[in-house]
Order: C-alpha cells, then structure tokens, then sequence
C-alpha cells in the first residue's frame, strides 16, 4: 500500500511503534551492548550507567549514579587512581590509552575490567567523558595461567646442566637457557643473547683477548638442520674462553602451530671429561695390546734365559773357580740374570704393571728360586721351612723376583764361599704387636749369611 493511501490513523501507529526521538534510540543501543557503559560530568560525577553496569556488578543504579569515581569503593585504590589519571586527561581532550582495574562485585567477586576513556560532547564542546568497561577477567585467568606455565617451565629448563636454546630462520637466539649463558655464549642475562647470532658472541670473546671458536662451528649444524629439515644429532667442539669444550648437540626444526619451519631448537650436553676418558681407555687398550705382545716376546724370551743360564752353570761345574774361564762364564750369568730381570719386568708390564695376586705354596718357589741363584757357586743353602706353611696370596713373579734378588746378594757378599740360611714359618699377628702389619696370618720368610 502506498504512503497516499495510507489513512493518517496508521501513519500515526506505525509512527507511535518506532522510537519516539534520538533519545529512545540511544537508549535502545545504550541497554543492549556486552560492554558496561557510564557517562560522567566534568567534576567526575556518574549521570548515566547501562544495563550491563549493573549485571557485571551487581550494584543498583540509585547506588552509582551521582556518585564521584572517588567514592566508588567498589574499586580498588590504586584502579581509583589510574581512573582519575584518565577522567582529567579525556575531559581535557586528550586521547587515552586503554587501561586496566580491578573492582568487586555487590558480592564480593573480583573483577578483571579495561576501560577505554572519550571526551563526551555536546554541540562541539567537551561536557563529561564516556567510559567504557569490559570484563577481561576470563582473559586476565589464561595470561595468569599461561604466565605460571612459563614461569615453571623456564625454572625447569634453567635448573638442568644442558644447554637449551631457539633460534629463528635467521639463526638469531629467541630463547636461551641459564646453562647456555653461562657455558658457551658467556653473556650476564638470558634477555642480553636474544636476537644475536652465535658469531656475535664469538667476536666479543675474541676481542676480549680469548681464544673462542665455538660460534664457527654452530653456523654449520644449523643450516644442515634447516636443510633437512628433520632432527640431528652432531658432535661440536672449540674454545670457549681458553678451555677446550665438547658438546653432544641435538638439533630439530621449530615449527608453528600450522607445521611451518620457524626456526630450529637445540640442546647440548658437555661432554668433554667424558671424552678425555674415552681417549684413555683407547690409549690402555693400546697399551694392553702392546702388553700382550710384549708379554708373549718375554715369556718366550724367559725360556731361551733359563735354558742359558742352565748351560752356563753345568760349564762352571766342569771348570775351577779360579779359572779365567769360569769368570768368564759368571760374568756372561750376571748378564744373563739382568736380562732376566727385564724379561720379569716385561711380564708384569704385559698383566697391566700391577701385581696379580693367587694363593700359592711359598715353599716350592722359595727352594726353586733360591738354588737357581746359588747354582754354579761355592755357596751352601741351608733350610728350615715348617711343613704345615699356609698359603699365602702373592704375585709368584715379583715375590720370586724379590727372593732371587735377596739371594744374589748375599751370594755377591760371600766371594769365599759358605752357607746361606733360608726359613720359613707361620705367624701370626695380632693388634699389640708393634708391626707395620695387617692383623691376621701371615708367612714370615728370613734370608741370613
């Protein structure tokens, strides 16, 4: 139906059924929108609140209006402060950046508000400020939450000895932990390596007058982890300082939340003392190569000794003692006995240098030994060796070796012949007897001329 067909009793209806004026309309907006909205005067007093106002807080509208914000103690004291700042800069004309208090409801709810400040005009003229409040509460509670998150998680990460650190495409640090400060970039604060390369720091150091060379090693394994774009492990060293570092590196790629390569993440574990000990363990299990070999040419070399010396002391029985040729043959056994003490010392290099110790009778190897010594002299043994004489734990080489060498002795000091007493009995030694000696049994073995 057109408008000229319309009778004036409907175009008054339809007139009465929309807004009546500007106002109704602004109050149609003003009641209807989420965010809390309140108009003030010049001196800072409310004159018109909405709706939402009054849900969020749970005040009524004859508790707030005309109400100065001083005297609004729903808010806290410092939030009082920070509204007065704003109301005296809006009502001046001045643009204000949104802020943010804390307020409690009629029930005692904390609140979470930012409010954003304007000048209220009226004909081109400033009359008051509107403020607009909207609850960020639920926003406040996930920054808090995240913020506690990070918080653990930097304690976490500062608090293990690994280095852990981010880089961005660029290969500039985004993130870096205490460890990493503190042994390989060796700057005061985390904040100080953020976008710097790893090259900056390697340049300070040096011209600081240190050997550094760590930072020209890094460059390599980040572009290979970038290149791959999959995860890698590399074994990186240098200087950092003067001291010579060693670092287990594990190297991935940083991804965004939609899978892009945004840079790469890293850790590394120091592992120089561990590889100092592997290059010792590869340099004992050299020498124990060349101890087995060294004991298989001794052994072998022992046996062509003993047939030697044998033969040397069958010839001196043949000759007088005071022949030119029987000295001959004592000088050729006295060499013949210091290449066999090489030989031994060959052997106990070949078992690790150290003494291999198993129970054994000492009875056999003392005789054995002892006349091997005295064979070819003027020199007589005598013994006194108990027959129940306990096992002892020894090393059959080096306490052979000790006994030959005791009886060589006694043999030189005795050019003109006589007797040597050998004994051997059990004994044993309790705390108060003053010896240098174990508590327990022992074998005691005497060598006298």
């Amino acid at each position: 139906m057109k408008d000229e067909n319309k009778t004036k009793k409907q175009l008054i209806a339809e007139l009465q059924d929309m807004p009546r004026d500007s106002e109704d309309l602004f109050r149609a907006i003003f009641d209807n929108v989420r965010d809390g909205i309140a108009l003030l005067d010049m001196t800072g007093r409310v004159i018109k609140i909405n709706k939402r106002i009054i849900e969020v807080g749970g005040h009524t509208e004859e508790e707030l209006i005309g109400k100065r914000i001083k005297l609004l103690k729903m808010f806290t004291p410092s939030s009082i402060v920070k509204m007065l700042s704003a109301f005296a800069k809006t009502v001046s004309g001045q643009h204000v950046e949104p802020y943010e208090v804390e307020f409690h409801t009629k029930q005692g709810k904390k609140i979470n508000a930012e409010i954003h400040g304007s000048p209220f005009r009226k004909r081109g003229k400033v009359v008051g400020a509107v403020a607009v409040m909207r609850d960020v509460s639920e926003r406040k509670q996930a920054e808090e939450t995240l913020k506690q998150s990070e918080e653990r998680l930097r304690q976490i990460a500062d608090n293990v000895p690994d280095l852990i650190w981010a880089k961005d495409m660029d290969d500039r640090f985004i993130f870096v932990n205490q460890a990493m400060c503190n042994k390989l970039i060796m700057c005061g604060t985390q904040d100080e390596a953020i976008g710097k390369i790893d090259m900056f720091f390697a340049e300070r150091e040096k011209k600081a007058g240190y050997k550094h060379s760590f930072g020209e090693i890094c460059v390599n394994s980040d572009a290979i982890t970038k290149k791959r774009k999959a995860p890698g492990r590399f074994l990186e060293d240098g200087f950092v300082r003067d001291k010579y570092l060693v670092l287990d590196v594990h190297k991935a790629p940083f991804l965004n939340k939609d899978g892009e390569m945004i840079g790469t993440v890293g850790c590394g574990r120091d592992v120089t003392e561990q590889k100092k000990m592997e290059e010792e363990l590869l340099k004992a299990k050299k020498l124990e190569s060349i101890g087995v070999l060294a004991g298989g040419i001794a052994h072998d070399y022992n046996n062509l000794l003993t047939a030697i010396i044998g033969n040397i002391s069958l010839a001196q029985s043949y000759l007088k003692p005071d022949g030119e040729a029987f000295k001959l043959l004592s000088e050729a056994q006295k060499a013949s006995m210091g290449a066999k003490d090489l030989t031994q010392k060959l052997i106990t290099f070949s078992k690790g240098g150290t003494p291999i110790k198993k129970a054994a009778p000492i009875s056999p190897l003392l005789k054995n030994t002892t006349e091997l010594a005295l064979s070819g002299s003027n020199i007589k043994c005598e013994w006194s060796i108990a027959d129940d004489l306990w096992p002892i734990e020894i090393d059959e080489a080096q306490i052979g070796q000790v006994i030959h060498s005791l009886i060589i002795n006694a043999r030189e000091a005795m050019s003109e012949g006589g007797s040597v007493y050998v004994s051997a009995e059990n004994i044993s030694i309790d705390e108060e007897k003053d010896l240098l000696l174990n508590k327990g049994k022992h074998v005691k073995i005497s060598i006298k001329t």
